[in-house]
Order: C-alpha cells, then structure tokens, then sequence
C-alpha cells in the first residue's frame, strides 16, 4: 500500500522509467480519446483489439482514429508497428505482424460482435476475455491468447462500462502473481487457477489456489484506506504486476526497460506524475 500510495508521485527512478500508467489505469490518454470517440461497436473492438496487440502504441492509436486503418501501412514503414514484442509469443509462427495489425483486428472484431446481441447488460472483463481467446483459438489458429484478451477487456471496459463492467474480476499474468507472492508470501499460484465463467458472466473459482487468490484480492480491495479508489480488480490485478518489477529492479537483477520514443506510449503533454 506504501507503494500504491507513491506511486503517482514518480519520485523514485524505478517508477518511472517502464512504468506507463498512473494508479488508476482509466487516467490515460487512450481512455479519454475511446471515451470520446463515436464508434460502433465492431470498430470499437477491433480498435481494442489493435491496441493491445500493438503493447498499446500511442501514435498507432492516434492513427486509426484520426486517418483510418490503411494509413497504419504508411506509419508503419516509418517507425515498428508495436511498442514491444510482449505479444509476438501468441501468433501464429511466420505471422507477418505489420499486415496482422493492419487487417486482422477487424476479422476478429466482426465475429465477436454476435456475442453481445440480445445482451441487456454488462459483460464482465473475464467473460469478453474468455469469448476473445474462444474465436482467436478456434478461428483464427492462435494456441492461447488470454493475456491480450484481457487487456483488450480492460480497454473496452473503462470508456465504455455500459458495454464492458471495469468493476468486475480481472485474473492477471506472470507479473502479477509474483506481485501477489511478495505481498502475501509463497506459494507462487501462477498457472493453478481453476475457475469458469457463470451464465450471467461472474466468475467462479473451481479449486483452492482460486480460492486464496479471490481472497488475497479481497484483501487488497478492502484495505482501509487503499489510495485506490475504484476499479479495484483492474487496478489492483496490473499495480501488483508493477510492485513486482519495482521489488525485481531494487533488489534482483532485472533489467531496465527496453526505451523507445516517449510518443510511441502517450502525447507529450501527458505526465505520469500526478
């Protein structure tokens, strides 16, 4: 909590070189511009869908919106077509992920969009992610893509919670649970969570390990006076991801991020520091 509460402080080095969000992931420029723009459905996912699968690459983002997806070919023999390499792992072997960025997304996006006709509420971040990782595994050839599903659940969910609840459950990755580790103590659960996903969209743990990460989240979400405020699955899941690079750098051997133009996460006039 000492870490959360300093967080957007950004006075220690180690908290802002590689740490591109503030405390409260719905304080960012991509959020506040998919708040604002007016998008169907079908290209607001497949909008998501980029995004995430780019590592969240601010001008890719700016370039969609405001000059249309093929003006990415043109941007992309300028500059690399995504922020990192974080997600190159789940495609499919010999992907050439330029063209992918350019047409896949909207593939995707127009077989999900059936998921949420005739739904008169809310999805739950876990539900989308769970129907995203179905279609790009049974449709699209991919061996396992929860983790950018997730991540495309979040951006979904935090301009827009009459589509997606931003206040529902969200499972983090690797990161996360060594996060959790150095927080509550061993065992690492990573990769033994059994759970599904209910009728109406809520998330039920079918074995122990989900039983204690439920309630180590619950945990944190209760704290008396926790500096975060709402969203508290969403944000809560990713800070424990960042305590876990910050304890990594101050005490192990991590590396130090990979740097690349600041332009490439937000727009210069956006500060971490709040």
């Amino acid at each position: 909590m000492e870490f959360n509460e300093k967080f957007d402080l950004r006075e220690d080095p180690d908290l802002v070189d590689g740490m591109s969000h503030r405390l409260h992931w719905d304080e960012h420029p991509a959020v506040w511009r998919l708040r604002e723009e007016k998008l169907s459905l079908e290209e607001r996912i497949a909008v998501c869908i980029h995004w995430s699968f780019s590592n969240e690459k601010w001008t890719n983002l700016l370039t969609i919106l405001d000059k249309g997806w093929d003006a990415l070919g043109p941007l992309f023999e300028e500059e690399r077509c995504s922020r990192s390499d974080l997600f190159q792992v789940y495609y499919l072997k010999g992907t050439k992920v330029k063209e992918w960025l350019q047409f896949e997304p909207r593939k995707i996006a127009k077989e999900i969009v059936p998921y949420f006709t005739g739904l008169n509420r809310s999805m739950t971040m876990m539900e989308y992610a769970k129907i995203q990782e179905s279609v790009l595994k049974e449709k699209f050839g991919f061996r396992s893509a929860l983790y950018p599903s997730k991540n495309t659940a979040r951006y979904l969910a935090m301009p827009r919670p009459d589509l997606v609840d931003p206040e529902s459950v969200l499972i983090g990755g690797t990161g996360h649970f060594r996060g959790m580790m150095y927080v509550f103590g061993p065992p690492n659960i990573d990769g033994k969570l059994k759970y599904h996903i209910g009728s109406t969209g809520e998330f039920i743990p079918d074995n122990k390990h989900t039983n204690t990460w439920v309630e180590y989240m619950e945990t944190l979400n209760n704290w008396e006076g926790d500096p975060i405020t709402r969203q508290k699955w969403l944000n809560h899941e990713d800070n424990l991801c960042w305590f876990s690079k910050f304890v990594e750098r101050k005490h192990g051997d991590k590396p130090q991020p990979r740097k690349f133009p600041r332009i490439w996460m937000f727009p210069d006039n956006f500060s971490l520091k709040v």
